[in-house]
């Protein structure tokens, strides 16, 4: 039986979270901390470090003991929220709260499960009675700024509403560079994922123009607020050499495209305000309850090196994503082209009823984004390469 259990390093990458661009490669293996029932485990791909908490179980053999994931094992959890009360990383805003809020989340640990659907990182609910949490454990560790942390707690503290408050930060030390291992963040109560919300309006033809013109008004503080926090400066872009840049790689991965002629050398040379951005926005980064809009995941696109996710972007970059999601749910949905329209028309309308937004610009990256996703789909998904087809040809034109 031993011998059809695979072994830590065959399971790990089998799992979602892990990046295959280290697949096949021998990882050094330490473990960081350990009690009888659980570990915390460090496998190094020569710099690439992945954090693999295990607990007893028997998906993989390690060190001669059957182990599975351990996110949500009590043991474990216990031991994490003793390690990030005793640092300090407990309610950072609210200290007054520590000890109620150590107690609340002490009592829930034995009904904590792993949240389906996440794929760079693992998320764990913890259904405390009085602040349930969402805690993140990071797969891939970087040192320095995580902005899964630094950009909601800047939010919050300029007292922006849609956003999951942070309510714990575990950090580890190594080299003297701090590293953030985990972040825990309020549960939005009886949310839906926006991308399912609009989907499912899309099957049944209804129309949701109110709750995306809110998108586009909250996007719009949220673009407002990073920029008055982390500051702004004037970026000259190089539209001709950027999208000639994507549409290559989107040839490269589906040739056909070359029969859509992209006036590239049209294009104008523009300016244009850059500041702290999502990163990574679509439908899918969104939540929407009774209360409205909670905009989440703030890490930016996981494919791409943490030094470049935190260098300013432009806030057109974001709107662009949301807008080629809204394609994705008219698609996925079925509905009509009016569909997708009335609610771009509705965000957009949403977004500049707060701040104006650079329409050259956003038209260049909108058709990059679509640029983008046609070498995706044609890679990953080619059932799905007519989408941002579509989307690209109606963007020209």
């Amino acid at each position: 039986m031993m011998n059809s259990i695979p072994s830590l390093t065959q399971w790990v990458e089998s799992k979602r979270w892990f990046p295959k661009r280290l697949a096949g490669q021998v990882p050094t293996v330490q473990v960081l901390d350990h009690s009888d029932h659980w570990w915390l485990v460090e496998l190094d791909y020569e710099g690439a470090c992945l954090q693999v908490p295990l607990a007893e179980g028997k998906e993989a053999l390690f060190n001669g003991q059957l182990v599975k994931d351990g996110c949500a094992d009590p043991n474990f959890l216990k031991a994490w929220l003793q390690k990030v009360a005793k640092s300090g990383g407990l309610f950072p805003s609210q200290p007054e709260l520590v000890d109620e809020a150590y107690t609340d989340w002490m009592q829930a640990l034995g009904g904590a499960k792993v949240l389906t659907g996440e794929q760079s990182n693992t998320s764990v609910l913890v259904p405390a009675r009085r602040w349930p949490v969402i805690i993140k454990f990071f797969r891939v560790l970087y040192g320095g700024e995580q902005p899964e942390v630094s950009l909601p707690l800047a939010l919050t503290k300029a007292g922006f509403e849609g956003v999951p408050q942070v309510r714990a930060i575990s950090q580890i030390t190594r080299n003297n560079e701090v590293i953030t291992d985990s972040v825990a963040s309020d549960y939005v109560h009886r949310a839906e994922d926006g991308f399912v919300f609009f989907t499912q309006a899309a099957k049944a033809g209804d129309s949701l123009s109110k709750e995306a013109f809110e998108l586009g008004r909250i996007s719009a503080q949220m673009h407002s607020l990073l920029e008055r926090h982390f500051g702004s400066t004037l970026k000259d872009i190089d539209a001709s050499n950027r999208l000639r840049a994507s549409y290559e790689r989107a040839a490269a991965a589906y040739p056909p495209i070359t029969q859509i002629n992209l006036p590239i050398a049209d294009l104008p040379k523009l300016s244009a305000p850059v500041c702290r951005v999502h990163g990574d926005f679509h439908l899918g980064q969104t939540l929407h309850s009774a209360t409205g809009w909670s905009i989440i995941d703030f890490e930016g696109e996981p494919l791409r090196p943490l030094s470049e996710r935190l260098e300013p972007d432009m806030p057109e970059r974001d709107i662009a994503g949301m807008l080629r999601s809204f394609d994705y749910a008219r698609a996925t949905g079925g509905a009509s082209q009016q569909w997708e329209q009335i609610h771009r028309k509705a965000f957009l309308e949403g977004y500049s009823s707060v701040r104006q937004f650079h329409q050259e610009a956003l038209q260049i990256l909108e058709i990059d984004k679509a640029l983008y996703e046609v070498a995706y789909e044609a890679q990953h998904r080619p059932t799905w390469v007519h989408v941002p087809l579509g989307g690209l040809k109606r963007l020209l034109g």
